[in-house]
């Protein structure tokens, strides 16, 4: 797997957010709703398994909301030192200044067209250590 620790001011940062992600060789999921977890909400996402940024909740945020979100995820993604959440938010607040009004409408606007429903079923595991299998002599559960 490369390192992707990159210094994104040396990226041309004026270009799209796809353009962004793909030459750091991640992938991007955009969509429309927010993932709605136990006790909070959840608008963007690392996965650095499989080196995905995902963003929730594109069609109800504004611009800025969601670019943030989006140089935010990017920030974790891209260099280990910001991998707390007060570097990433310091991050994307400096970038997101940076990109100015006009930018960052254009860049929503990128982000939005990728958008896409969340899937019907999402499995999410908060303790693999207490997932077991089915018993296979009771048959698999219905959902």
């Amino acid at each position: 797997m490369p390192d992707i620790r990159v210094e994104l001011g040396c990226l041309p940062f004026r270009n799209d957010p796809l353009a962004i992600v793909q030459s750091i060789g991640l992938e991007l999921a955009v969509f429309d709703d927010p993932l709605r977890l136990p006790g909070r909400i959840v608008w963007g996402e690392w996965d650095p398994l499989l080196r995905r940024i995902a963003l929730y909740g594109s069609s109800s945020r504004s611009d800025e909301q969601l670019v943030g979100t989006f140089l935010h995820e990017l920030a974790h993604a891209s260099n280990p030192s910001r991998s707390s959440e007060a570097a990433a938010s310091g991050f994307a607040e400096t970038r997101l200044a940076q990109l100015g009004r006009r930018d960052t409408e254009q860049w929503a606007g990128m982000l939005r067209s990728l958008s896409r429903p969340l899937p019907a079923r999402t499995c999410i595991y908060t303790d693999p250590v207490r997932f077991s299998a089915p018993d296979a002599s009771r048959g698999l559960a219905s959902a």
